[in-house]
């Protein structure tokens, strides 16, 4: 029992846990090799499986612990776990009772691509997860918030694209709604700024990225003598964005290459659209190459209020009731459970002048905005 227990600690310490405290676990067919999961442990859910020989793991999303199968039933016995040279990330060698999947599949890996724009299922489907889980709605919403997770860590141009040309139809009226209409006061407080900073310009050259259906674009438009470029990657917002405003030149593109010559534009905004680049630092380079020498940049973002209160507050409207309300209206449930996600990681602040600053701004300052619940950053090259 002495060794036994002696070999554990050694195997613990070898294992190198992130900066959350967390380490990937691969899960395998202990007999057939096949690849069932990825889920991750903590040093409880580690302890927890050497001690039971039954697969525990560490839930993100619920911050607890978990045993695979306890409402399943489909149970993960443990013949070996097996560290990578790097010791940080563990293998799991497991027999599995049914499935493995949450949606009833043997395996996560279910989905096999084709080619780049279709897939097939490529594995058993081994139970029912209604019958297992619950209601169907259920089972949708909790696949909707694991999607909304996953694509906030990768920040897939194609995805994003795909989100916002399906919520396009819904975009402006759910902004309205659930802000309860002060997002066009942050609009209005973004142009004032731009247009103090350019009142000695009789001519200035804007460019809004990530324009969705236009609303800031045609703020700054306002401003005396601005002729205003609006990018977006969505083709459906861009459609909505042109018949709203059509004295503004809209085109399709993305923020990390962006289609004009260095030095091209007085200020580039961006409203609210920031936080879902894929390459948040290769964007900012970008920002700052199309400026002109003394050109600024003004970017608003949702802001998690810093008093206790406020983001206690602020977080249980926005993860819990925003979504809900978003469903009566939108039929994309997913992009409303990614926003509070893409919000809650987003660096704000200090950090993300921080970003800035690394990549080439030389002052840059933030104005947080009604209880901070929202941020503008200016940014001058």
């Amino acid at each position: 029992m002495g060794d036994n227990q002696s070999l554990q600690k050694s195997f613990l310490e070898t294992v190198k846990f992130d900066d959350k405290g967390l380490v990937p676990a691969i899960v395998q067919d202990h007999e057939t090799g096949k690849v069932l999961m990825m889920a991750w442990m903590n040093r409880e859910s580690l302890q927890m499986t050497l001690d039971k020989k039954k697969a525990c793991y560490w839930s993100r999303s619920r911050k607890e612990l978990w045993l695979k199968g306890e409402s399943s039933g489909n149970m993960q016995s443990v013949h070996e776990i097996l560290i990578d040279c790097d010791g940080d990330t563990l293998l799991l060698k497991v027999s599995q009772i049914g499935g493995a999947c949450h949606v009833g599949y043997h395996s996560c890996f279910y989905r096999r691509a084709k080619d780049d724009t279709t897939m097939e299922i490529c594995d058993t489907l081994m139970f029912n997860p209604e019958e297992v889980y619950g209601k169907k709605a259920d089972i949708a919403a909790s696949q909707s918030k694991e999607s909304a997770k996953s694509l906030n860590q990768t920040k897939s141009r194609a995805s994003i694209q795909r989100m916002f040309d399906e919520v396009a139809p819904t975009y402006d009226f759910l902004n309205h709604l659930l802000s309860l209409g002060i997002d066009n006061y942050w609009r209005a407080k973004a142009t004032g700024k731009a247009k103090k900073l350019l009142e000695k310009n009789p001519a200035p050259r804007i460019l809004d990225v990530a324009t969705g259906t236009g609303d800031l674009a045609s703020s700054m438009s306002k401003i005396s003598g601005a002729k205003v470029t609006a990018l977006d990657l969505s083709p459906e917002m861009l459609a909505l964005a042109r018949k709203k405003y059509p004295h503004i030149t809209f085109i399709e593109g993305y923020a990390e290459k962006l289609p004009f010559k260095s030095a091209s534009f007085d200020v580039v905004s961006a409203g609210f659209g920031v936080r879902n680049f894929e390459e948040l630092g290769k964007g900012m380079q970008e920002f700052h190459r199309v400026l002109k020498p003394g050109g600024h940049a003004l970017i608003i973002e949702p802001m998690i209020p810093r008093n206790v209160v406020m983001k206690k507050l602020y977080l249980i409207y926005f993860k819990k009731v925003l979504p809900k309300i978003a469903g009566l209206f939108s039929k994309s449930s997913f992009a409303y459970d990614y926003l509070p996600h893409s919000v809650e990681h987003f660096p704000q602040t200090e950090a993300f002048t921080a970003i800035l600053k690394k990549n080439g701004f030389k002052s840059v300052e933030f104005f947080p905005m009604t209880f901070e619940t929202s941020i503008l950053y200016l940014a001058s090259k």
